[in-house]
Order: structure tokens, then C-alpha cells, then sequence
């Protein structure tokens, strides 16, 4: 149509269209850049909000749930700043393409006034140009803003396709009425827990001294790290009475019980990142009581301390071994001074060798209240133990 005119139209109407379809070619690559940085740290922020919410109970252990939403937040702002710079991006090149669009259609329009005044085309034929460029560039306009973001989402959707299968608590303090030393640290009274229906275990009766170094075996499924778990005080829905220093467990606070006892549980708890926020998890410790802490739970033979805090763990601990995962986990207790651990088949994943050195090193250690639970006991640990039980036929 525009041919039929004057030929010059069709010259300047292509003209503009290679401009308009280049500007999107032009960010192609910082769109692309942009785009599969925000697919990366998205990425990094389900990961690390992963992570974090799979250490609920250290944190809720050691009494800094509040850590959980300041770290989740610190990843969210990361997050933002890449989706708010790919943004601005996405921006621009939406309106240099408005601006293009406008700036053509304006320059066609004035080139046809020029074509008429000359005497080249009539006066009805600016109108008529003008509505079918009009129609051609805000066209134009809309599948260059979409070329833009197809460009930029592409190496992301190829990086996703190559994935498809080919084939089908409080700072408050709290104060125990009685912690004097001949009322037993741990004193269970009738105790009994029930999931749903089904009981646990039931009339469990137990004491355990202070300084007592306790080892807990019995069947798989009988209740043993249930009955950790409510010493722990994360479970508090149990019939009976069970006391700490005396006091009924589910009437004291969470934080409480946290600033007295150390849970370790069969897989040791690590974040993505060094050895020193591992131990740290957000509160300050000086260089001596980290190496005190670290000396304690059998980290000693490290090269350069300084280098060994800063080193990276890897992802979720990977990069250290079993052993390793589990002394840094009981130095981040000890770090904070408890003196009471629970041991949940804290060893289980490291190989004989090494579970006895750990074991060996906290049964050692006088100060300590140990109560382990364990399916393969170590003979060679027997003499450390003040009491063995079977669980739950000595408790009752």
C-alpha cells in the first residue's frame, strides 16, 4: 500500500524497522547477563531458605530463632537487588523502544508532508500513512519489547530445558527455684507420650545426676529420641511429670532450657558457608573462646587457625567429612557453655574409628552431663558410662 504512494515510503517505513528491531539487539547481551544472574540468585535464595529452615531445631536449641527471619531476610534483600537492577534494564529498553516507536512514526509522517508539499503524493495521503504506520510501529513496538525478553530469558530456559528428562524465643532471663546439687538434673515421674492413637511409651520412670554420663539402647521405634526431644522440651504435650532442677519441663521457657542444654542430633546441622559463622551463627565470640571451644571438641589438629575458621564448608557441610561435622556441631554447643548434652545417635554417620574418638572425648570430660542415645554401643567406652539402660525396660 504504502508502494502505491510513493516508493520513497517503503525505503524510509524499512529503514525504521531494521532501527526499531535492533534496539532489543543492542541489550541482548546485558539482558541475558541480567536475567540469568536473577535465575542464579533465586536459585541461592530457595537453597539457603532451605537450609535455614531445616536447622530449625539447632537454632531453636541454642535459642536464636530469630536468626531464621533475619537470615531468610538477608537472602530476600540479595535477591531484590538483582530483580530490581533486571527491572531498570527491562525498563530502559521498554522505553527506548516506546521512544523509537513514537520518533518513527513522527518522521514518516513529516517525510510524507514533505512528499505532498512537493507535489509527489496527495494531501489524503499523510492520513492514510500515518494510520498504517501507526498500526505497523505499535505492532512493531509490542514484539520488540517481547524480543527483548526472550532474549534474555533464553540461556535460562535452555539451562532448564537441559534438566527435563529425555524420557518419560526470648532474651529474657528465667531463674530455676532449686539447683541445688542433690536434686537429680533430670527426674521423669509417670511419664508417658502418645502420637495421635498410638502410644509411645508409657510410666516411664527416670533419674539423672549431675555429671552423670548415661548411654540409652533399645529397639528402633521404642520412644528413645522422643524421650530426648521432651528433655529438650520440644515436645511438651506428654502426660506424667518430668523435671529439670526440679521444675516441671513444659512450664519453663524454650530459651531457658537452651541456655543449659546441648541437642545433637544424628545429622550435625551446618550452613552453607565458613567454619567460624558455623560456630558463631550470628553472635559474637572472641578469637579465644572460639579456640577453647574448638580445643574442647577435638578440633585441635588444624594448621592455621585463623585459616581453618574462615574455611568454606561447602554445601550443607559436603566438603568436611562426617567426623568433622560433628566435633564443629559439638563445639558450637560448647562454645555457649552446656554443660548437659543430648546425643542422638550423634555418631551414626561416621565410621567406628571415629564415633569412639568423639564419644571418648566428651565421656572424658568431667564437668559434662552426658545422656547418649545409641543403637551399636562401643565396648571399649563401658568403663566411661555411669549407667547403661535399655529403653524402655529400665525405666520402668
Amino acid at each position: 500500500m504504502l508502494f502505491r504512494y510513493h516508493w520513497s515510503l517503503v525505503l524510509v517505513t524499512f529503514i525504521s524497522v531494521v532501527c526499531m528491531l535492533a534496539i532489543p539487539k543492542l541489550f541482548g547481551r546485558k539482558m541475558q547477563e541480567v536475567s540469568l544472574k536473577t535465575s542464579r540468585q533465586q536459585e541461592q535464595f530457595l537453597k539457603e531458605s532451605e537450609t535455614i529452615l531445616n536447622g530449625f531445631d539447632v537454632f531453636y536449641s541454642l535459642s536464636l530463632l530469630k536468626e531464621i527471619p533475619k537470615r531468610i531476610v538477608h537472602s530476600s534483600l540479595l535477591l531484590k537487588q538483582v530483580i530490581l537492577k533486571q527491572t531498570r534494564i527491562e525498563a530502559a529498553v521498554g522505553a527506548l523502544g516506546f521512544t523509537g516507536n513514537i520518533f518513527f512514526q513522527i518522521t514518516l509522517t513529516v517525510f510524507t508532508g514533505y512528499l505532498a508539499i512537493e507535489g509527489f503524493v496527495s494531501i489524503g495521503t499523510i492520513e492514510a500513512t500515518g494510520a498504517l504506520t501507526g498500526i505497523i510501529f505499535t505492532t512493531l513496538g509490542e514484539l520488540s519489547s517481547q524480543l527483548a525478553f526472550v532474549q534474555g530469558c533464553q540461556p535460562i530456559f535452555q539451562k532448564f530445558q537441559a534438566t527435563i528428562p529425555k524420557h518419560p524465643s526470648t532474651s529474657s532471663t528465667y531463674t530455676v527455684t532449686s539447683t541445688n546439687a542433690n536434686v537429680p538434673i533430670l527426674s521423669a515421674s509417670h511419664l508417658s507420650y502418645t502420637y495421635g492413637q498410638h502410644p509411645i511409651f508409657q510410666e516411664i520412670q527416670l533419674h539423672l545426676e549431675r555429671k552423670g554420663k548415661y548411654l540409652i539402647t533399645g529397639e528402633s521405634g521404642s520412644g528413645k529420641s522422643t524421650l530426648l526431644k521432651i528433655l529438650m522440651g520440644f515436645l511438651r504435650d506428654y502426660t506424667g511429670s518430668i523435671t529439670f532442677h526440679g521444675q516441671e519441663i513444659r512450664n519453663l521457657p524454650p530459651h531457658y532450657l537452651a541456655q543449659h542444654i546441648l541437642f545433637l542430633p544424628q545429622e550435625a546441622y551446618l550452613l552453607s558457608t565458613t567454619i567460624r559463622e558455623n560456630l558463631c551463627l550470628g553472635q559474637n565470640f572472641s578469637e579465644k573462646q572460639l579456640k577453647a571451644a574448638c580445643l574442647q571438641a577435638g578440633l585441635a589438629h588444624f594448621e592455621v587457625f585463623e585459616t581453618f575458621l574462615n574455611r568454606e564448608v561447602g554445601d550443607r557441610g559436603r566438603s568436611l567429612s562426617g567426623g568433622k561435622r560433628q566435633r564443629i556441631a559439638l563445639a558450637r554447643g560448647l562454645l555457649r557453655g552446656q554443660k548437659i548434652i543430648l546425643i542422638d545417635e550423634g555418631t551414626s554417620a561416621v565410621d567406628k574409628e571415629t564415633a569412639i574418638a568423639i564419644e571418648r572425648e566428651l565421656l572424658q570430660q568431667p564437668e559434662l552431663t552426658i545422656i547418649m542415645i545409641s543403637h551399636t554401643s562401643h565396648p571399649e567406652l563401658d568403663h566411661y558410662f555411669t549407667k547403661k539402660f535399655i529403653f524402655p525396660t529400665d525405666f520402668q
